[in-house]
């Protein structure tokens, strides 16, 4: 049996594997000494038991330049069968754990999303309508206040007049400057506290608006950039942008 391919043909151009008409160099490929491993060889073999046969040419090799001294030529090995092997039911076991864990974790966040957005929307509402009773009962302590400062000054004028004795004068300022001092460290307290709140629900209300997919949100949201865009411009004032701006962020309800 010869050692070369018999579908090894020589033409003017080089050699040619006649099964798939293509170019092959037969020194680094089977064609010579290993044919019978050459795949495609294999899956082409019997198109050359139907073929003529015809007698192998020569190889003959082409000069080539001389190799480095530490240059070896590697024949090429044939291909190493492929075996099948079973994945382990604890691999697949583990994949199914840790993605069910996390989708259980996606879905709980998405829940307690929609809770905050709900939350935050309820809570606005609910503040600005207690809101009005605090302010009559914070207006009511400023009134206090103002009640009482009145009376300092009657008392400066009953005193200018003589009409209060100098001893109970000093008695009535301390009493009504105590009283004062007292409602309006009051007052501050709890005007402070009411501005924290009221930032608060805006920082809230904000992150809604600029994260959330309801239709109310995201007009705002386009609304809102435009409004950006006109205080860029200078086509309106910082001053009305804030206005237009607090305006907005109170239509997400």
């Amino acid at each position: 049996m010869s050692t070369i391919c018999p579908a090894l043909k020589r033409s003017e151009q080089g050699y040619v594997c006649s099964l798939n008409n293509k170019p092959v160099n037969p020194f680094v490929w089977y064609c010579v000494g290993n044919y019978v491993e050459c795949p495609i060889y294999v899956s082409n073999k019997d198109k050359l038991s139907e073929a003529p046969r015809e007698e192998p040419q020569e190889v003959r090799a082409e000069p080539k330049p001389a190799p480095p001294p530490e240059q070896t030529i590697i024949p090429l090995a044939s291909a190493p069968e492929v075996k099948s092997v079973d994945v382990d039911e604890g691999v697949t076991s583990f994949i199914d754990a840790v993605l069910s864990k996390y989708e259980d974790y996606v879905r709980s966040l998405d829940s307690e999303w929609s809770k905050y957005e709900s939350d935050v929307i309820g809570g606005r509402k609910s503040w600005e309508v207690e809101k009005v009773r605090l302010m009559e009962h914070l207006n009511l302590i400023n009134n206090t206040i103002e009640a009482y400062e009145k009376r300092l000054k009657e008392l400066d004028v009953r005193r200018m007049l003589g009409t209060i004795p100098e001893e109970k004068y000093l008695e009535l300022r301390d009493n009504i400057q105590a009283k004062i001092g007292k409602l309006s460290e009051l007052s501050a307290a709890f005007s402070s506290r009411l501005r924290l709140v009221e930032e608060g629900l805006k920082t809230h209300m904000r992150r809604i608006v600029s994260t959330s997919t309801r239709p109310d949100a995201i007009g705002v949201r386009y609304a809102l950039e435009r409004l950006e865009n006109l205080v860029m411009e200078g086509r309106i004032s910082r001053e009305l942008y804030e206005k237009l701006k607090a305006e907005l962020e109170e239509l997400v309800v």
